[in-house]
C-alpha cells in the first residue's frame, strides 16, 4: 500500500506491531472547551541534509501505548539526499519503510502491518530525538512549539504552557547509544537503542572546474 504526503509531522506510537504509529485519534481524551487543543504536528519535516553527516544504523525500539508493548527493529540511513527507515519484526519480516527526500515522504507497509502506521510519525520521532538542536528549535517555533535542552540529556517540547514531550538521552552521542522519548500528549513511550558506524560528515556538491582556456 503506498501513502504519500508532505503535510507537517507530530511524534506518535506503534500501535499493536508497533507502538510507534499511532494514530492521532488514539491520543487522550479532547481538553475541556476553552483550552486550546493540542496542535498534532510539532514541526514541518527538516532536509535530512540539516543532520549534517550520514548516518547508517540499527535500532532495536521498544514501545509503549497504555498496557500494550511492542519490539521492533528498524534500518536507519540518512545522506544529504534522503533519509530511510526499514522497520523489521524480530523474525526479519518487513513491517515498513519510509523514504524521504526533503520533498516527499513515501511509505509502504506490510499487509499485515496496522493500517494506523504512519511515516510522518516515524519520521517525526526520528528527527526530534537524532537532529541538531537549533535546526529542530527553529523548525518548532514556526509551528508555536519550543524545542530546548534545560539540561544535559534532556531535550524538551513545550507549548501552551505544557510539556508535550521529553527525550532523555544515556549517552552523549545517540546514534551509538540509548534514550528514551515520551509523548504525554499521545500517552505513548518509546526505549530506543542505536548503534551506528561512525557517522561521516555530510559534503557539499562538487562543483566541476572549467577547463583552463587554451
Amino acid at each position: 500500500m503506498r501513502m504519500r504526503s508532505s503535510r507537517a509531522l507530530r511524534v506518535a506510537a506503534l500501535s499493536a506491531a508497533l507502538a510507534g504509529c499511532v494514530s492521532p485519534g488514539a491520543g487522550p481524551a479532547a481538553p475541556p472547551a476553552g483550552s486550546p487543543a493540542p496542535d498534532p504536528t510539532l514541526f514541518a519535516p527538516l532536509a535530512p541534509s540539516t543532520l549534517g553527516y550520514s548516518v547508517d544504523a540499527e535500532q532495536l525500539l521498544s514501545a509503549a501505548y497504555g498496557a500494550r508493548e511492542s519490539t521492533l527493529r528498524c534500518i536507519v540511513t540518512v545522506d544529504a539526499d534522503a533519509l530511510q527507515v526499514v522497520g523489521l519484526t524480530a523474525s526479519g519480516q518487513r513491517v515498513f519503510s519510509l523514504r524521504y527526500d526533503g520533498e516527499q515522504i513515501d511509505g509502504e507497509r506490510s499487509t499485515f502491518a496496522p493500517e494506523q502506521i504512519d511515516p510522518q510519525h516515524i519520521l517525526a520521532d526520528i528527527q526530534l530525538a537524532f537532529w541538531p538542536l537549533d535546526a529542530v528549535a527553529a523548525a518548532a517555533e514556526k509551528r508555536g512549539w519550543q524545542v530546548s535542552e534545560p539540561r544535559a540529556g534532556l531535550r524538551r517540547v513545550s507549548g501552551n504552557g505544557r510539556i508535550i514531550a521529553e527525550v532523555h538521552y544515556a549517552d552523549a552521542d545517540p546514534w551509538n547509544g540509548r534514550l528514551w522519548l515520551s509523548n504525554f500528549v499521545a500517552g505513548y513511550s518509546l526505549d530506543i537503542r542505536t548503534r551506528s558506524g561512525i557517522p561521516s560528515r555530510i559534503q557539499p556538491a562538487a562543483t566541476t572546474a572549467e577547463a583552463p582556456a587554451s
